[in-house]
């Protein structure tokens, strides 16, 4: 468990996971790392086995993840905050690497940042607003265009957003590719229900069409949570070449 202080002073809980060469030897010190907000956005993180930072962990990366304003568990306040537009909580997990990098336990040159759904969302938009802080980004699920998500009347979900949609582009990846200079991971499940396939083949087709740098893979019998061992072990496989790739193979 730690925390870290928000640029308005707020503190950040979380969780950092590190590979086991860096524990064996004490104080992590310039480290590879990965960001991985979870997916919600009103959800959380646990102190509990989570595969995927597992896995990043084994492979030499450090990770955080961070339960920013918006994540339950925290109070009510914590939960709405930054629902008016969704910077803060984009701001509060850049701000966890910066911390990170700060602090001397992360290789600044070394650095990405990836989510799966509202993390891939969150992945996506850091490709775009914080290319300085990440040397890559990988979106798993993601959601891309907010206002091609339709409507709803869940108001602890949208906060202002539901009422305007320039809010909504503003808020939206699609609509800020221009501003990508990083190399982004783009994978997508065919039967995801809850971010629709449709999502990720019109982000890829605007990627193309601007001709940014980025690695595309789809599950073709597969939904949201990519379920299953085959599925698992192919997102990891790519995952893993695109991170070894742009952060170069880890000495941890």
């Amino acid at each position: 468990n730690l925390s870290y202080s928000a640029k308005d002073g707020t503190i950040i809980p979380g969780y950092i996971t590190l590979p086991a060469k860096v524990s064996a030897q004490g104080d992590p010190e310039n480290i590879p790392f990965i960001i991985l907000p979870h997916g919600g956005p009103y959800s959380r993180d646990y102190a509990d086995f989570d595969w995927l930072p597992q896995y990043l962990a084994s492979k030499g990366y450090g990770v955080l993840q961070m339960n920013f304003r918006g994540s339950e568990g925290y109070g009510e306040d914590f939960m709405k905050a930054g629902r008016d537009d969704w910077s803060l909580m984009r701001s509060d997990v850049n701000d966890g690497a910066t911390w990170l990098i700060q602090q001397g336990v992360a290789d600044a040159d070394r650095l990405c940042i990836m989510g799966w759904s509202f993390g891939g969302y969150m992945a996506q938009m850091a490709a775009s607003e914080a290319s300085q802080i990440y040397k890559c980004a990988l979106s798993v699920n993601g959601i891309s265009d907010w206002p091609r998500m339709g409507d709803t009347n869940d108001v602890e979900f949208w906060g202002e957003l539901n009422k305007n949609l320039n809010k909504k582009k503003a808020a939206s990846p699609y609509y800020a590719i221009d501003d990508i200079n990083i190399p982004i991971y783009v994978a997508h499940a065919k039967l995801d229900t809850i971010v629709p396939y449709t999502q990720h083949k019109r982000y890829i087709s605007r990627l193309k069409k601007k001709k940014i740098s980025f690695v595309e893979y789809s599950f073709d019998k597969s939904d949201h949570e990519i379920a299953g061992a085959v599925n698992r072990t192919q997102l990891l496989d790519t995952a893993g070449q695109f991170l070894e790739t742009h952060l170069g193979p880890s000495e941890w």
